[in-house]
């Protein structure tokens, strides 16, 4: 990809992400990252993307890869933003068998 087409793909996804369309912007940004993968600019919106999307998980990454090998401090706040985020979510059901949870059909109304 052409640095003119991948600032034309970035500028696609900053508008998509602007209308509220995260996920539109996240295709755009995630394929300008195969091409620009070290470009703190990309990551830095990817992560901010993912955040709105609820993808914790893939954010955090991004966001350690920034304060990792970047030294990106402005990502800092968003990270700890998040890392809260996670930490008030509540705890994921117990695994067991499906027909354990499942409401009997014969009960009366």
């Amino acid at each position: 990809m052409e640095r003119a087409e991948a600032k034309t793909r970035f500028d696609k996804a900053d508008r998509l992400f602007c209308h509220g369309r995260f996920e539109d912007a996240l295709i755009e940004l995630d394929a300008i990252e195969i091409h620009y993968p070290d470009n703190h600019r990309i990551l830095n919106a990817q992560a901010r993307t993912l955040d709105r999307l609820r993808q914790y998980d893939r954010a955090l990454a991004v966001c350690d890869r920034l304060l990792n090998e970047f030294q990106y401090e402005k990502i800092r706040t968003l990270r700890e933003n998040i890392a809260h985020s996670l930490k008030s979510l509540p705890p994921p059901l117990p695994a067991g068998k499906p027909e354990a949870n499942k409401a009997s059909d014969n009960s009366d109304w």
